[in-house]
């Protein structure tokens, strides 16, 4: 939960998620069903993006996203989010607050992944990450938090991800041209 809070530095997310000690593989795959781990594991990664983390230690912030991608975190965020405004944690922020962190912190790990890795996020984000995600503000539960506005910050995303995909597309058929040429 320390490594969520917005004093943390990149330099120690990076420091625990990245160390080999912690094996953050073997720590998702362990606390795969808990949500709120996953949550706070995303919020970290996100908040340590926002804080350009990324420019300071690429190398380990690609270790640690192609561990996410192996074991399949991606496709959980929407669970993330569905399962906030249920949520019985007691020891985390309040539901609101919540919810807006990891809209943030998705957003921020998203569009670095998108930069860094555009082959790896095509794959693991796929085509509709984005407008999946913003999908759920008209959930029920989710209105109710009156959050709906923070999904708004998905939307300079989608064009964004879908200039990845077609590049990623592109470049693969390019590629496949010239393999079989």
């Amino acid at each position: 939960m320390r490594l969520a809070g917005d004093n943390v530095e990149p330099s120690e997310v990076i420091r625990c998620l990245g160390d080999p000690e912690n094996d953050l593989g073997k720590q998702l795959e362990e606390n795969l069903v808990n949500v709120e781990y996953l949550e706070l594991i995303i919020v970290a990664l996100g908040l340590f993006c926002k804080k350009n983390g990324t420019s300071q230690f690429s190398e380990s912030f690609v270790a640690v996203v192609k561990i996410l991608a192996a074991q399949n975190i991606f496709p959980h965020i929407t669970t993330m989010i569905i399962n906030i405004p249920i949520s019985r944690a007691a020891n985390l922020p309040a539901k609101e607050e919540r919810l807006k962190r990891l809209i943030t912190a998705v957003f921020h790990l998203a569009t670095e992944i998108l930069v860094m890795m555009p082959a790896l996020a095509c794959q693991c984000l796929g085509q509709h990450f984005f407008t999946d995600i913003i999908s759920l503000k008209a959930m029920p539960t989710i209105k109710n938090l009156s959050t709906a506005d923070a999904f708004d910050i998905f939307e300079d995303g989608i064009q964004q991800l879908q200039v990845s995909i077609c590049n990623f597309q592109t470049g693969y058929i390019v590629w496949l041209i010239f393999k079989f040429n």
